[in-house]
Formats: structure tokens, C-alpha cells, sequence
């Protein structure tokens, strides 16, 4: 059931989302049967105070129930794959522990 989102200011390949993909599903505790990814650039986006600077927000989605030392790693995990692969601008990786949750 993992959700795998990305954000970037800038078009990433095909091959970098799927590698991010593969990564979650390599995780401990994730199937890799279960990851669902998307990847979305915006018409428009900003940060901070100039609008030419380029930025990737990845949220990961997960059930409740995994220890913070275990998603900690996970994040470390993606954002350090993460930044081998998209070399401009800044990067975040967060993860979200779910509510209610119905498929």
C-alpha cells in the first residue's frame, strides 16, 4: 500500500521515478507488490522567494505501525538515492503515517 509521491520543479526521466519505486519496494516491511508511485511537475512552482529554483519534495505514505527508527531509515534511504539522481536544486523526503485508509 505504500504511496510513493514526487514533486519537482523539473521533468525527472522515467528511469528515476522507477528507480525511487524499486528503492521503496526493496524497504523492510514493504512489498514491493503494494508501492504505488506518481510523479508530478507543476505548471508553476516557487520557493523561497525566486520561482527559478529547482525543487523535489518526495512524500512516502505508509500504514501506521512501522518504529520511527525504521522510517527514519527509509528516509535516509530515499534521500540519499534521491540525491544521486537528481543533481539540481534541493531536495525533501517525508514520511506520512496514514489515517483511515480503504482501498
Amino acid at each position: 500500500m505504500p504511496h510513493l509521491i514526487i514533486e519537482s520543479s523539473q521533468a525527472l526521466s522515467s528511469d528515476v521515478v522507477k528507480d525511487l519505486h524499486h528503492l521503496v519496494g526493496e524497504q523492510e516491511t514493504v512489498s514491493m507488490a503494494a508501492v504505488k508511485t506518481r510523479c508530478y511537475t507543476p505548471a508553476f512552482s516557487q520557493a523561497g522567494e525566486q520561482n527559478d529554483n529547482e525543487h523535489t519534495a518526495i512524500t512516502l505514505k505508509l500504514l501506521p505501525g512501522r518504529s520511527p527508527t525504521l522510517k527514519e531509515q527509509i528516509a535516509a534511504n530515499l534521500y540519499e538515492r534521491a540525491k544521486g539522481l537528481i543533481s539540481e536544486g534541493t531536495l525533501s523526503v517525508e514520511i506520512v503515517d496514514l489515517g483511515v485508509y480503504k482501498k
